[in-house]
C-alpha cells in the first residue's frame, strides 16, 4: 500500500509540475498536496518483513502461493517449489553444521555429525537448487547456429 500511495502522489506532482497554466498548477498543489509530498514508499523494515513472509513456510506464504500454477515436475515453478521444500527440510541440518563451523559435508560425515540419510538429503537439496539456478545452462552444441555460414566458418578452422 505504501508503494501504491507513493506512486499516486508522485503522479500528482508530475501532473501539477507540467500543468500548462502555472498559476492554476500552484493552486492545485495547495489543494491536492498542501503539505508537500509525504509518501515515500515502504520502509526497509516493511520490505524485510514481507521478504521474511515469502522466505519461510507460514500460512501467509501459503495464501500468497495458493493459486500459483505449479505444473508438472519439469516446469520451472514446480522445480523451484521443490527446491524450496528441500531447503526448508534440510535447514536444521545446515544450522547444526553452521554451529559446528563445518562447511565440508564429507568431513562432517567422517566426524559423525551427519548420518548417511542426512548426507543424501543435503545432496538432493543441493542438486535441486543447482538445477533451479542453472536456468541459462546450455551445452555448446545447443548454441551452434544451423546455417551455411557457420558450417563454412567451422570448415575454415
Amino acid at each position: 500500500m505504501d508503494s501504491g500511495f507513493a506512486t499516486i502522489e508522485q503522479r500528482f506532482v508530475e501532473i501539477i509540475e507540467n500543468f500548462p497554466a502555472r498559476p492554476v498548477g500552484w493552486m492545485l498543489r495547495l489543494f491536492i498536496l498542501p503539505f508537500g509530498q509525504r509518501r515515500h514508499g515502504p520502509t526497509d523494515r516493511t520490505i524485510r518483513q514481507c521478504a521474511q513472509i515469502i522466505l519461510e513456510p507460514c500460512p501467509a506464504r501459503e495464501r500468497l502461493i495458493d493459486n500459483v500454477f505449479i505444473g508438472g515436475p519439469e516446469e520451472p515453478v514446480a522445480r523451484l517449489t521443490e527446491a524450496f521444500r528441500l531447503m526448508v527440510d534440510t535447514q536444521p541440518i545446515h544450522d547444526r553444521l553452521r554451529k559446528a563451523r563445518i562447511k565440508d559435508w564429507a568431513k562432517a560425515r567422517e566426524r559423525g555429525l551427519l548420518s548417511s540419510a542426512e548426507l543424501a538429503q543435503l545432496e538432493e537439496a543441493d542438486r535441486a537448487v543447482a538445477d533451479v539456478i542453472a536456468v541459462d545452462d546450455f551445452a555448446p552444441e545447443d548454441l551452434r547456429r544451423n546455417s551455411a555460414a557457420s558450417d563454412l566458418a567451422q570448415a575454415a578452422e
